[in-house]
C-alpha cells in the first residue's frame, strides 16, 4: 500500500481490489470502535452501487463482524433509487442482502429512506426528517460517510450540472436524474461535507480518467461534483482508498 498526501486529502493506494477493500475494512472497523469509546454510538452512512458490494461482505464475515461494535452502530445511506426496497437496483436491497442482514444489529439502528418513485419529494422530506429526529434536530454530522465515484464525476446521487450541486439548504434532495438514472434521493453536499471523516472507495481501471482529472484539480464542481467534496470543518478528514488500476493517472 502507497499512503500519500495531496491538497488536503488523504490518498492510500493499493495493490489490487482485494487488498483496498481489507484495507477498508479495517479502517471503517477501527473507527467503529474509537467513535463508540469517545460518544457510545458510531453513525456510518453508506454508498451503494457495485464497488462497495464486497467490502460489506467482508464487514459480515471474520474477523470484522466480531470488531465491529453492530449494537451501537447506526447505519444511513447516502443515496437511493426511487424504487422498491425489494427492487434489485435498490441500494437497500443490495446492503441488506449482503450486510445489515448478516449482523447483530438491532433494526430500530438502520435508518433508511423509503425512496418510492410515487412521491419522490415525499420520501426526501421523510428522510430528512428521520436525520432531525435522530440528530435531536442539529444539523447531521456522521462519523464516517462513505463514498463512491461514477466515471463521470459523481458521488452519492449528485450528477453533473444537477440541481443537487448547488443545494446547500437541505439536507436530502430529490430529483429526477435523466431517463436513464430516473428519480434518485440523495444527502446534499453540506451533509456530506460535515461528517468526521469522508471515505471515497474508487477501484478499477475504468476510474482513471476521471481520478486524474479531479487529482489535477483543474476541473469545475459542477461538471465533476466529486470535486466538491472537502470537510467544512477544521476536524474533518477526506480519504481517498483506491487500488492501483484507478490511480494511475494521478498527476505525479
Amino acid at each position: 500500500m502507497k499512503e500519500l498526501t495531496i491538497s488536503k486529502s488523504e490518498l492510500f493506494i493499493f495493490d489490487d481490489r482485494d487488498d483496498l477493500m481489507i484495507g477498508a475494512a479495517d479502517e471503517i472497523a477501527t473507527q467503529a470502535q474509537e467513535a463508540v469509546k469517545k460518544t457510545g454510538r458510531f453513525t456510518l452512512c453508506l454508498s451503494g452501487g457495485s464497488t462497495p458490494r464486497r467490502l460489506y461482505e467482508l464487514l459480515a464475515s471474520e474477523p470484522w463482524v466480531k470488531q465491529m461494535p453492530w449494537g451501537k452502530t447506526h447505519i444511513f445511506f447516502g443515496d437511493e433509487r426511487c424504487v422498491s426496497q425489494t427492487d434489485a437496483q435498490s441500494n437497500f436491497k443490495m446492503i441488506n442482502d449482503v450486510l445489515l442482514s448478516k449482523v447483530a444489529m438491532p433494526k430500530s439502528n438502520i435508518h433508511a429512506p423509503v425512496g418510492q418513485d410515487s412521491n419522490p419529494e415525499e420520501s426526501a422530506r421523510e428522510y430528512e426528517q428521520q436525520l432531525a429526529a435522530f440528530f435531536a434536530n442539529e444539523n447531521p454530522v456522521f462519523d464516517l460517510v462513505l463514498l463512491g465515484l461514477g466515471p463521470e464525476g459523481h458521488t452519492a446521487s449528485i450528477f453533473p450540472n444537477s440541481p443537487a450541486v448547488g443545494e446547500k439548504q437541505k439536507s436530502v434532495m430529490a430529483y429526477r436524474v435523466d431517463d436513464a438514472h430516473g428519480w434518485r434521493l440523495t444527502m446534499t453536499l453540506p451533509v456530506i461535507n460535515a461528517a468526521r471523516h469522508i471515505m471515497f472507495l474508487v477501484a478499477g481501471s475504468e476510474k482513471q480518467d476521471i481520478v486524474g482529472q479531479i487529482f489535477s484539480r483543474t476541473t469545475n464542481g459542477h461538471e465533476i461534483p466529486a470535486t466538491l467534496v472537502e470537510p467544512s470543518t477544521s476536524v474533518g478528514m477526506l480519504s481517498w482508498y483506491m487500488d492501483e488500476a484507478a490511480a494511475q493517472k494521478i498527476p505525479a
